[in-house]
C-alpha cells in the first residue's frame, strides 16, 4: 500500500540516523550580555547558549540589521560614533532555530562639562539703527554649539549661534541688560556674562 503524499512528507522529515524527529527547539538566549571598551574598540560579550542538539553560532544585529556572525561568545569592532546603539545577539543551531535576542544598549557617556563663559562682552554702535553686542568665543571640551542671549526690555530671550548680536534701537529708549552664556551639544551652559546699555531718546525736534 502506498502512503499518502502528506504521510510520505512527514516520514521524509525524520533524520535517518537514530530515527529522531525534526529539530524545532531553539537554543537558550545568550546570558549576561555586556560590553568591554578599549582605546579604539568595543567588545560585545555574552555567556554561551545551550541547545538540545548543538549551537552552531551567534548572529549580531545592530539597530535592526544583521552586522556579523560568529562561533565565539564575543565580537570586537571599532568604537561606533557617539550616538545610541542597540545590539541584539541571538544563538542559532544547525536546524536554523534561533534564540530570543539578548539586548545590549549603549551610547556616549553623559557629558557634563560646561563651556567657559564668553569674555570681553562689548557694545558698538549705534550704526544703521542698531547696537551690536559682541563677545570673544567660549571653549568647550567637545564643542560649543551656540550662545543664548537674554534681553530685558521688549525682547525676553533670543537663542542664536555665533558670537555677535545686533539690537535695533528703534524698539525704544531706556536701559537694556544683555546676558550671554554659551551652551554645548549636551545642553551644558556656561556661567553668564552681562552688559547694560542705555538707549537715549532722540533729541527734540527744533521749533520752526
Amino acid at each position: 500500500m502506498s502512503l499518502p503524499a502528506s504521510a510520505h512528507s512527514t516520514v521524509a522529515a525524520f533524520e535517518v540516523a537514530g530515527g529522531r524527529g525534526p529539530d524545532v527547539s531553539p537554543p537558550t538566549i545568550p546570558a549576561n550580555p555586556r560590553t568591554e571598551f578599549g582605546s579604539q574598540t568595543v567588545t560585545l560579550r555574552w555567556d554561551a547558549s545551550t541547545d538540545n542538539r548543538r549551537v552552531t553560532g551567534y548572529e549580531i544585529f545592530s539597530n535592526g540589521s544583521r552586522m556579523a556572525t560568529t562561533t565565539e561568545t564575543s565580537h570586537t569592532m571599532p568604537v561606533p560614533p557617539p550616538m545610541l546603539f542597540t545590539f541584539g545577539i541571538r544563538a542559532v543551531d544547525a536546524a536554523g532555530n534561533s534564540s530570543p535576542f539578548a539586548i545590549i544598549r549603549f551610547g556616549p557617556q553623559p557629558e557634563t562639562v560646561p563651556p567657559t563663559a564668553p569674555t570681553n562682552l562689548r557694545l558698538t554702535g549705534p550704526q544703521n539703527g542698531h547696537y551690536r553686542v559682541t563677545w570673544d568665543a567660549s571653549r568647550d571640551n567637545v564643542f560649543v554649539a551656540g550662545y543664548e542671549v537674554q534681553q530685558t526690555g521688549t525682547v525676553s530671550a533670543v537663542t542664536m549661534v555665533g558670537d555677535t548680536f545686533a539690537y535695533g534701537v528703534s524698539r525704544g529708549f531706556g536701559i537694556y541688560m544683555f546676558r550671554v552664556r554659551a551652551f554645548d551639544s549636551s545642553g551644558n551652559f556656561s556661567a553668564p556674562v552681562q552688559l547694560g546699555i542705555a538707549v537715549d531718546p532722540p533729541p527734540p525736534t527744533p521749533a520752526p
